[in-house]
């Protein structure tokens, strides 16, 4: 057996060796742990939306505008009645009976229509 070259790997490369795989592991584990960490937060910031984030599909959406709500001329609400904004304009009333007690009533107009209505009120209906 003769004078061959030693074949046990030298200490240095086995220095080396071991601070490599050191070095892998805890690169590993610490995105291992950094992966966890943004995940359980991103899963937990989903829960609540808060604060508002420029990432997040759903916050970009709800920040969003609506279209305004114009008001239509005066001239298109008289020729289409059915686009126009109802308005009911009632009012309280009371009218002086012949027996000497008042009457009361709510008075009612409808501003498309023209229609006038008149409702009594009071204990004896």
């Amino acid at each position: 057996m003769g004078g061959g070259k030693n074949c046990a790997p030298s200490s240095g490369l086995l220095y080396f060796t071991l601070l490599y795989f050191t070095l892998l592991y805890s690169t590993l584990l610490y995105a291992t742990l950094l992966y966890s960490t943004l995940l359980y937060s991103t899963l937990l910031y989903y829960l609540t939306h808060l604060p508002y984030r420029n990432w997040c599909p759903i916050c970009v959406k709800a920040r969003g505008r609506e279209d305004p709500h114009r008001r239509k001329s005066s001239k298109k609400r008289e020729e289409t009645e059915e686009d126009a904004i109802p308005e009911l304009a009632l009012h309280y009333n009371e009218l002086d009976a012949d027996d000497g007690e008042k009457l009361k009533t709510i008075v009612g107009k409808d501003k498309p229509s023209g229609r006038v209505l008149q409702h009594k009120i009071g204990k004896n209906l």
